[in-house]
């Protein structure tokens, strides 16, 4: 499972921190 950090806008993953943008955010928060 992703969490998402809004301040800094990176998604915490297994594989690392990844920078996303607000729309990808959005998308992906609604799985």
């Amino acid at each position: 499972m992703l969490t998402i950090d809004k301040v800094s806008k990176v998604y915490s993953t297994p594989r690392g921190d990844l920078p996303i943008l607000d729309g990808v955010s959005l998308t992906l928060e609604r799985g």
